[in-house]
């Protein structure tokens, strides 16, 4: 034995490797090719309720309404929908996506579901977006449904999402048929900032220096929680999706403060003060966030867009044009006018 290291022989690899592309390219003609086997029914028109439906006012008028739909519902006011189910329903679950809305459904006026998060919700005055369901039967056939929808938002008051009805578990796979690439990617982006920010901490003691890819491990985190609580699947993932869904406006705020972290230690600190006024101005939007979410503020969610974009706008293209033009007094520097630039284009979007 010899001290040089070992080596596979070169033609080895090329056959495995070989292998494996012709497995990965087989899979992918395969899916191309061969029509698919999943269930045919699993389309939208299997699931959607096609009943008539009628918004009962509080005068005692009727009006015959369509779903999806947005009405002119008062802030605060019950939005009573009723349908007769038809004679030959035999569906196990009907269901509906409540959007900030408490929903209450009632058959024959019994009380048959409800979701109203008023005494679980940890911030705000609405209920978080979900998809609410109620069990039925082939015994509820001909019965009357009552639909209560409510919402102290403006914004939202009046909203009748898309009925569905059929199998519980059919309407999820059609749910995630539709909304399901955006969670799965946000679910990748959650495992690989965990990987990071974990070997960043297990490299930085086994070798006793800073690694820095541990800031970008966290705004993928952070990022990933955002996306995670704007997903249409959230509540199957936590079992308080209020405060999933409270949480994704306040770690937003949070995302420039590793990157300005992670730069200015790529940097080592060139641009130190500048960094730091970046986060001094991402403190103000986060805080008028948080308390918004907390419910102890009136501002609107645009306010606080604008507020943060505008003071991202004067911390970063005002900040670069000032440290660049002091560097180019000293012969040091250009100014940064691609910094600058996109400064400008991000506030305009």
């Amino acid at each position: 034995m010899t001290g040089e290291a070992y080596s596979i022989r070169k033609y080895i690899k090329i056959i495995f490797y070989a292998f494996v592309s012709l497995i990965l390219a087989g899979f992918i003609c395969a899916q191309i090719v061969y029509p698919s086997e999943r269930d045919s029914e699993a389309s939208e028109g299997n699931f959607v309720y096609e009943g008539i439906l009628f918004w009962e006012k509080a005068d005692g008028t009727k009006e015959q309404i369509a779903s999806p739909g947005n009405y002119d519902v008062e802030p605060g006011e019950v939005m009573v929908i009723s349908t007769i189910l038809p004679e030959d329903y035999s569906e196990n679950s009907i269901g509906i996506r409540g959007s900030q809305q408490t929903v209450r459904f009632y058959i024959e006026g019994e009380l048959r579901s409800e979701y109203d998060t008023s005494g679980s919700r940890p911030f705000g005055s609405n209920s978080a977006s979900r998809y609410v369901f109620c069990k039925t039967s082939a015994a509820d056939a001909g019965k009357q449904l009552r639909i209560e929808l409510k919402s102290n938002s403006k914004r939202y008051s009046g909203v009748v999402n898309q009925i569905l009805c059929g199998d519980k578990t059919d309407i999820w796979s059609y749910i995630f048929s539709i909304y399901g690439g955006e969670t799965v990617v946000a679910c990748f982006i959650l495992f690989a900032g965990i990987v990071t920010v974990l070997f960043s901490i297990a490299l930085s003691i086994a070798y006793k220096s800073k690694i820095n890819m541990v800031y970008l491990g966290w705004c993928m985190i952070l990022g990933a929680a955002w996306l995670l609580g704007e997903s249409k699947l959230r509540q199957l993932f936590v079992s308080n999706a209020s405060s999933l869904a409270s949480l994704c406006f306040i770690v937003v705020m949070l995302c420039p403060v590793p990157i300005s972290l992670y730069v200015d230690s790529v940097q080592r600190g060139r641009y130190e003060n500048l960094q730091y006024i970046r986060m001094r101005f991402n403190s103000e939007p986060f805080t008028l966030q948080y308390l918004a979410v907390c419910g102890n503020c009136g501002l609107s969610g645009y306010a606080f867009c604008f507020s943060y974009y505008f003071n991202q706008y004067f911390s970063g293209c005002f900040g670069d044009l000032f440290h660049g033009f002091s560097q180019r007094k000293n012969k040091r520097l250009p100014v940064n006018c691609n910094r600058v630039a996109a400064c400008h284009v991000g506030c305009c979007h």
